[in-house]
């Protein structure tokens, strides 16, 4: 499993590489695109995170057993929550300097500006926890396939908004970046994996992350939405995570 985990890592790598060569803002059925991506993120986040959220942090009440402080008790949706604000308050930031920076919108990303650093940052490590988690949560060929696909259409929009924010600096720069981050964050899983203490708070922050930028990016707005599309989504990732279930029961 080590060479399909590595090929995994180096899939969703070649998604941040690659992703730029989609020009979604060109494709004819945008709309459609967009809602059909949005329903998957939507069913992973539900169908995938949540569930493993509530995994991880039984795992880590029963390891850590009487708790020293109650926010133990919910230690991985408290991370989950830091994550949503960390995120939310980031984009908040960027979407405010975009308006100061027009007619282009576009931040120069070699600036070096605190807001730029910290934005890029932030996803650096997103990416880096999306690699890892990888490794310690894709277990199996389906489960590992069905992440995969989940996050390249995610990794997909969510670059499109970042070529939106910093114009032809993300591809000079910025997609290299996120794509060793991942690649990064898949080895350390398998050189130095963590303990539950560490991994519900990476749990956490990756599912408020996700849920921030599948809101932000993921989900057309207004009259941009395809319902029909959205819920082909939802139900086409609902189905495969159900055909994976059972493999692992009958394997």
């Amino acid at each position: 499993m080590d060479v399909a985990y590595l090929v995994g890592a180096l899939v969703l790598a070649l998604v941040h590489v690659l992703s730029g060569r989609l020009n979604l803002s060109a494709i004819h059925h945008r709309r459609r695109w967009l809602s059909l991506a949005a329903g998957v993120s939507v069913a992973y986040v539900f169908l995938d995170l949540l569930p493993l959220m509530g995994d991880k942090q039984r795992i880590f009440l029963e390891a850590a057993g009487e708790p020293a402080w109650p926010v133990h008790q919910f230690r991985v949706y408290a991370a989950a929550l830091l994550g949503f604000t960390v995120f939310y308050g980031l984009e908040q930031l960027m979407a405010r300097r975009q308006a100061s920076l027009a007619p282009t919108g576009a931040e120069d990303l070699a600036s070096g500006r605190p807001p730029v650093l910290l934005h890029l940052s932030s996803f650096a490590a997103y990416n880096l926890m999306m690699g890892y988690l990888l490794v310690e949560w894709a277990r199996g060929l389906g489960g590992l396939a069905l992440y995969c696909g989940a996050l390249a259409l995610h990794l997909v929009v969510t670059d499109e908004g970042m070529r939106r924010d910093y114009d032809r600096g993300f591809q000079r720069v910025g997609r290299w970046l996120m794509a060793a981050c991942i690649v990064v964050g898949a080895v350390v899983a398998r050189a130095a994996p963590l303990s539950i203490d560490w991994l519900t708070i990476i749990v956490g922050l990756v599912a408020g992350g996700v849920v921030v930028n599948s809101i932000k990016d993921d989900l057309p707005q207004g009259s941009d939405g395809r319902f029909a599309y959205f819920v082909a989504g939802t139900v086409g990732y609902g189905l495969m995570v159900a055909w994976a279930a059972w493999l692992e029961t009958v394997a």
